[in-house]
């Protein structure tokens, strides 16, 4: 290792855990989002059903699905898109785990080879 990879390995430890902290309180307000998304499409889900089975006693099971998927796309869709960015943020945190345990066997290594004399 030459004196550029320790001064990445370097920056790697110290700024990864700044991004990971970051990503993590991110975390925590997209899962709100997505749980609160979640709710208001099943909100409206069984609004619709009870609406059409009041109106309507005879209509069938399958009727009243489709009825409640017509009538509550568009919340189904803002809770599709909350849950994406949710299983993205993720993935991104998981991802900068994985490169701060790199980065820290790396400069294992390296301490290692100075102790040595490499």
């Amino acid at each position: 290792m030459d004196f550029s990879d320790k001064q990445q390995i370097e920056k790697d430890l110290t700024e990864l855990p700044y991004k990971i902290k970051l990503i993590q309180d991110s975390m925590v307000i997209l899962k709100q989002e997505y749980s609160t998304a979640k709710a208001i499409y099943e909100n409206k889900v069984a609004e619709i059903i009870m609406t059409m089975k009041v109106s309507d006693p005879s209509m069938t099971q399958t009727d009243l699905k489709a009825q409640s998927t017509i009538g509550s796309h568009t919340e189904r869709l803002n809770m599709i898109m909350c849950e994406s960015k949710y299983r993205k943020s993720q993935n991104e945190y998981t991802y900068l785990k994985d490169l701060f345990e790199v980065a820290k066997e790396r400069s294992y290594t390296y301490r290692s080879e100075v102790k040595q004399g490499y």
